[in-house]
């Protein structure tokens, strides 16, 4: 613990307690912290409670994309040896799939001699009265992190049976399991160990699933949420609560200093971590190596890296980890790491941790946290964030591709014209979103006009020629503070998943031949609507995850909707619902900063600026469908004190010219006007949802992954 002193650390032998009290001067370590360990692995072998295999091995395309049962009626027939990717994938052994997070889970009525389960999209009412019932619906993407929203639900999937909790309470388990599973043990009468034949014990064992799976809640659970439990199970941790996900929930204080270790123990698939509204630097030794907020992982590697949840004055808020690729967090690669605030009773610099319900056990580090801010969370986000940084605004709208192409088509129907990808070979999407600049694709400031009138001239803007369809992207100095007001100009209800023609026919001609991992049978990708709700999130950048991560992680919506705040709720956390205009003109803005900062002494923001280069920006409003869609974006952080050259300042008239109507290239110059350097930008998409001519491209012959679709 203190360095020269082997009886100060309670793990030598020599430990002196009477001698292990705070180390003076250059005694202190500095090293106290958390550590988590996280270990990514793919593919596991998983069955549901129907004893139905998940994702096995063949998959019938056709079945994947029209949502037809394909498991159910195809015998699984596992290989020695793997020629696809079947089971799902896991953090620490668990998942949290965000297809059983909006699925409405029931036994198959339509074809009950199959057996098992039918999943489909939970209801939500678009034009509901009930805003919060509206806005915390389980079955919108926007709510599939939100602890809030999937709270009451999780609770009866902890309390009921699962008969119960799927609609069949008094329907015997066996008449639950797969036709496939039930026919193969009559068929095979294969036996136990003692000879006894497997298919009489059915129902033993459906019990004992039963038996686990409850065990499993109390194990997750901690006491005081869930009390009727078997004795000798040890309980779950005591900041867990109901509607989290069930991958580990990382605690810590603001302040602390926190080590995460990753592992990647099996892989097939490539996973990256990230974690938001944090940073870390590549090589922990070594200060100028540079931060990044994500970190590849391959077969048997680790690595180690250190995060310090940035004081926020906040009683709690959720930090989002997870691996990046949509399929994964469709499997349930997510997790949060969960920090606690502090406070300062005796005005001393003294920070002790927040006296809180269930904290029991998280005990507080030793040494001085960094000191908390002098600002509120609740009412000074921004200038908590920035304090006095220098301010750059953008207005930003998502809207519909298709209202600025002009061709809408009919309400509540497929799109007609969207994004074009290939004019030569009639490739694009009818039913894209995009992020467009309200001012231009350079422009800067905030527009005083509303909703509307900014659809209204974005149509006519777009329509003559004047602007065309680009990724978004902002460009900002380092040191500065970005204000970004988020506007949602897209319909309460977009026209995807399953729809139907005014005769009640089903619709199919709009669905995508991406899909998902197949660990719902009969709901994939198109089986479920896009969101409407919008966000946008940038890496690394300085920002409060409450206010400014542009996402609805964890219990941050309900801390954002508590009374005790004095502002309105906003129960979709950060993200903002949609508002083409009317009376809910309540856009969404963000700040964030473009470096590090701690806090000073006092409390107040001590900025760092840091040149971070170009940065993705996505809507985790949808974290599925909206990248497939186009809703994505690029920040770019240029030098301190650069900004763009004016075009008197352009010495060469093609890249005047070529930079005019465009922000994917530009000339950046210093503060006297002198040319920096000539700063060109490439985003990159995969998996996007592709038509030809109206109709989906077929993926790629040999295409195995979510990945390779598209």
């Amino acid at each position: 613990k203190c360095i020269g002193r082997l009886d100060s650390s309670p793990a030598n032998p020599k430990w002196n307690p009477a001698a292990s009290g705070d180390c003076q001067g250059a005694e202190q370590t500095n090293d106290t912290r958390r550590e988590f360990m996280l270990a990514f692995a793919d593919f596991g072998i998983v069955y549901n409670t129907a004893l139905e295999p998940i994702n096995p091995e063949k998959r019938d395309t056709s079945a994947l994309r029209l949502g037809n049962r394909f498991v159910a009626r195809n015998l699984s027939k596992p290989l020695g040896i793997s020629s696809e990717d079947p089971g799902t994938q896991f953090v620490n052994y668990r998942h949290e799939p965000a297809a059983l997070r909006i699925a409405n889970v029931k036994p198959d009525t339509d074809e009950p001699e199959l057996g098992g389960f039918r999943y489909s999209q939970s209801s939500c009412q678009a034009g509901g009265t009930d805003e919060k019932a509206r806005l915390t619906c389980t079955g919108d993407m926007a709510n599939v992190m939100s602890t809030q929203s999937h709270a009451d639900r999780d609770r009866r999937l902890a309390t009921q049976d699962y008969r119960s909790f799927v609609g069949a309470a008094t329907v015997p388990r066996a008449d639950l399991v797969s036709r496939l599973t039930r026919d193969s043990l009559r068929a095979s009468n294969a036996k136990d160990l003692d000879g006894q034949p497997l298919a009489g014990k059915l129902t033993a064992a459906l019990d004992d699933i039963e038996r686990w799976r409850r065990d499993f809640h109390c194990m997750l659970m901690p006491a005081s949420a869930l009390a009727d439990c078997r004795a000798g199970i040890q309980r779950g941790d005591p900041w867990r609560q109901f509607g989290d996900p069930a991958t580990p929930i990382l605690p810590a204080y603001e302040g602390d200093r926190v080590q995460m270790r990753l592992v990647q123990g099996s892989q097939e698939a490539q996973h990256v971590f990230a974690m938001n509204g944090t940073r870390w630097l590549r090589e922990p030794d070594h200060p100028r190596s540079g931060y990044v907020a994500a970190q590849a992982l391959g077969i048997s590697e680790h690595f180690e890296f250190d995060v310090r949840p940035a004081p926020q004055d906040a009683r709690r808020m959720d930090y989002l980890y997870w691996s990046t690729s949509v399929d994964q967090i469709w499997d349930g690669m997510w997790g949060v790491m969960r920090v606690f605030g502090r406070s300062d009773p005796q005005g001393n610099g003294n920070l002790q941790p927040n006296v809180q319900p269930g904290l029991a056990r998280l005990f507080s580090l030793k040494g001085r946290p960094l000191p908390e801010p002098a600002l509120s969370a609740w009412s000074n986000a921004d200038t908590q964030a920035c304090g006095a940084a220098p301010r750059v605004r953008f207005d930003v709208v998502a809207v519909r591709a298709c209202e600025l192409a002009g061709d809408c088509g009919q309400p509540g129907l497929p799109a007609r014209k969207g994004l074009v990808y290939n004019q030569r070979f009639g490739l694009g999407d009818a039913d894209a979103i995009v992020y467009v600049n309200v001012l231009g694709p350079n422009g800067s400031g905030f527009s005083s006009e509303a909703n509307s009138a900014v659809l209204q001239r974005l149509r006519q803007e777009f329509g003559a020629g004047q602007r065309r369809l680009e990724p978004l992207v902002l460009r900002a100095a380092a040191g500065q503070c970005v204000d970004v007001r988020l506007r949602n100009l897209l319909p309460a209800q977009l026209a995807d998943g399953p729809l139907r023609s005014a005769s009640g026919e089903a619709l199919t001609g709009h669905y995508q031949d991406n899909f998902l991992s197949m660990i719902t049978d009969g709901f994939n990708v198109n089986q479920f609507r896009m969101s409407s709700s919008v966000g946008l999130s940038a890496p690394l950048v300085g920002q409060s995850v409450l206010n400014g991560d542009g996402s609805n992680v964890g219990i941050n919506s309900a801390e954002l909707s508590d009374p005790a705040s004095g502002e309105p709720p906003r129960w979709q956390g950060s993200l903002q619902p949609p508002c083409p205009g009317g009376p809910c003109e309540n856009n969404l803005q963000m700040s964030w900063y473009l470096g590090d900062y701690d806090n000073a002494p006092d409390g107040s923001p001590a900025p760092r600026p840091i040149e971070y280069g170009v940065l993705p920006l996505r809507s985790f409003g949808d974290p599925i469908k909206h990248p497939m869609h186009g809703l994505v974006g690029a920040l770019v952080v240029g030098p301190a004190g650069s900004r763009l050259c004016t075009e008197a300042e352009y010495t060469d008239a093609r890249e005047r010219e070529a930079d005019r109507g465009t922000a994917m290239s530009a000339n950046v110059c210093d503060v006297q006007g002198r040319l920096l350097y000539r700063d060109l930008v490439a985003v990159l998409q995969d998996a996007v949802r592709l038509q030809r001519d109206g109709h989906a491209v077929p993926n790629l012959e040999g295409a195995e992954e979510p990945d390779d679709y598209g």
